[in-house]
């Protein structure tokens, strides 16, 4: 579960720099689409878990 948290961080990280620097829109949701699937897999994760 570290792993996805370290994961979900850089991903966080990345999407910020990228609002930050104007980037093109295609690649902020390239970037959101990513962070929402590895905070899915976190929660399934945890759920199973559970």
């Amino acid at each position: 579960m570290k792993e996805f948290a370290r994961k979900i961080e850089i991903a966080r990280e990345i999407l910020h720099k990228k609002i930050e620097e104007n980037m093109d829109k295609k690649e902020i949701l390239r970037v959101s689409q990513e962070l929402d699937k590895l905070i899915v897999n976190y929660l399934l994760e945890c759920t199973i878990k559970a």
